[in-house]
C-alpha cells in the first residue's frame, strides 16, 4: 500500500490527511494505518524504554504508571531518569509495580531508575539516562516522559522503526512551521512526547540534543524559552535525519474543519479537544495529556484511563507520600528540608531558618556573584541543594517565599 503518512517529494500536498490508499482492502479503516504488533510478536532485538518522570504531583505518577502497564511491552528493561529530589516517589512506583503489573513481578522485564541533577528539562532526563545505558548493547530506545496517560496497549512506536526501515519514530507528527510561520509537508517535523530510535538514529538524537546546560538550545536570553526550546530540539531534530528515515505514526494538525482560525495555538491535538477525541475513536491514538483536564477529566474516575491502571494500587501507591515537597531542595522551605541538609546550608554556605525562609538569590548570601567564586565545599553544597553552575550564576537558586 502506499502510506498515508507519506511526505518526501509530495509538496503539493498540504494536508497532513492524504487521500486514503486506493490499493489493497478498501474497507481498512483509519486506525489501521498505523502498524503495532500489540507485544504479540516479539522482537529479537533488545528494546530499552527510557522514561523521564518528574513526579510533581498524584496526576504524574498515575501517568508514569499507566505507561508501565501499557507502554512496557515488547521490550526487554525499564530506566526511569529522574531528578534527585525524586527517590521516595519513584522508588515507591517501582517497588508496587514489581509487586502488582506481572511483566515486572515475572521478571521478563526488568526496571530500575537513576537519579540526576535536573538541569536541562526532560532532554536532560533522557540523555542522562541514555548515557547511563548506552554501553549495554540495547538496539533499540523508546523515549517517553510523564506529561502523558497511556490509555490503550501500544508498541507501534518501536515496531515501526524496523517494519518502515527508519532511524526514528514519533507517535506524532505536523507541517506546521516554527512560529506557525508556513505551513506544509516541507516544515515536517516530529513531536518528543514519544519517540523511538535504533542505533543509528540514538547517535544523531545524542549529537543534536545532548549538549551541556549553557548551550544557546536552552535559549537563556529568549522570553518565550518554551517554545524557542521546542524550536531547537523538536523542529531542528527532525532535519537531522533522512526525509524518509524520519516517521510519524499520527497527523498532530487537525483537518480544516475542526480548526479554530483565530486560534493557531489550537490547531494539534492537545489543544484541540474534539480532534484529540477523534483521534483516539476513529485512530487509536494511545495518550492524553496530564495537563489538559478536558481530555481526561477526573482519573480518579478512570474513564479511559481504565485500561492502564487495572493494576494500580490505589490505596498503596499515595500511602505517606508528600507532594508539597516534590521539587528542588533548593526550593522548599527551611522546615521542610532533611536535618542535615539544613546542617549544610547552615555550615557551609551560612544561611539560617530566618535567612532561607526569604526569598534570596544565592549571591546574595555567599556574597559570590559567579559559580567560578565559590570555593569546592560551597559548589558541592550548592550541587546538594540541586542548584547547578548555570543556574547559580543567572541568580536561579531561589528559595521560596514564605507562606503568607
Amino acid at each position: 500500500d502506499v502510506s498515508v503518512f507519506a511526505r518526501c517529494g509530495e509538496t503539493n500536498n498540504k494536508s497532513p490527511w492524504l487521500e486514503r490508499s486506493t490499493h489493497g482492502d478498501p474497507n481498512k479503516s483509519l486506525r489501521d494505518y498505523v502498524y503495532e504488533s500489540t507485544g504479540q510478536t516479539t522482537s529479537a532485538k533488545k528494546r530499552v524504554l527510557i522514561i523521564a518522570a518528574v513526579p510533581r504531583d498524584q496526576s504524574h505518577i498515575v501517568a508514569l504508571w499507566s505507561e508501565l502497564e501499557c507502554f512496557a511491552v515488547g521490550i526487554q528493561h525499564v530506566l526511569i531518569a529522574s531528578p534527585s529530589w525524586a527517590v521516595q516517589y519513584i522508588d515507591r512506583v517501582i517497588a508496587l509495580a514489581k509487586k502488582h503489573i506481572p511483566s515486572f513481578s515475572s521478571g521478563d522485564i526488568t526496571i530500575e531508575a537513576k537519579f540526576f541533577l535536573n538541569n536541562r528539562y526532560d532532554v536532560g532526563l533522557w540523555c542522562d539516562g541514555i548515557e547511563s545505558v548506552v554501553d549495554s548493547g540495547y538496539e533499540e530506545y523508546g523515549l517517553i516522559n510523564d506529561s502523558v496517560f497511556a490509555l490503550r496497549k501500544f508498541t507501534g512506536i518501536l515496531d515501526n522503526l524496523e517494519h518502515k526501515n527508519v532511524h526514528m519514530t514519533s507517535l506524532s507528527y505536523s507541517y506546521t512551521a516554527k512560529w506557525y510561520a508556513s505551513y506544509g509537508p516541507e516544515e515536517y517535523w516530529v513531536e518528543s512526547i514519544y519517540r523511538g530510535f535504533d542505533q543509528e538514529g540514538m547517535g544523531i538524537f545524542r549529537e543534536h540534543s545532548c549538549v551541556s546546560e549553557d548551550h544557546p538550545f536552552f535559549c537563556p536570553t529568549e522570553q518565550d524559552y518554551k517554545a524557542c526550546i521546542i524550536n531547537n530540539f523538536e523542529h531542528d531534530l527532525s532535519t537531522k535525519y533522512p526525509c524518509d528515515k524520519v516517521l510519524g505514526l499520527y497527523p498532530s494538525d487537525a483537518p480544516e474543519a475542526l480548526r479554530f482560525k483565530q486560534e493557531v495555538w489550537r490547531t494539534t491535538w492537545i489543544k484541540n479537544m474534539r480532534y484529540w477525541r477523534m483521534l483516539v475513536e476513529y485512530m487509536g491514538f494511545p495518550i492524553a495529556k496530564v495537563n489538559e483536564p478536558e481530555q481526561i477529566g477526573d482519573w480518579e474516575y478512570e474513564g479511559l484511563l481504565k485500561n492502564c491502571t487495572q493494576k494500580l494500587p490505589r490505596n498503596e501507591i499515595f500511602e505517606g507520600l508528600d507532594f508539597s515537597v516534590a521539587m528542588p531542595l533548593h526550593q522548599r522551605r527551611w522546615e521542610r528540608l532533611p536535618r542535615k541538609i539544613q546542617q549544610i546550608a547552615e555550615d557551609i554556605l551560612g544561611f539560617n531558618k530566618a535567612k532561607w525562609n526569604r526569598r534570596h538569590t544565592a549571591d546574595r548570601i555567599t556574597n559570590k556573584s559567579s559559580w567560578k567564586e565559590l570555593t569546592i565545599a560551597e559548589r558541592n553544597a550548592w550541587l546538594t541543594l540541586e542548584c547547578s553552575p548555570v543556574k547559580f550564576d543567572r541568580r536561579e537558586c531561589h528559595v521560596l517565599r514564605p507562606d503568607e
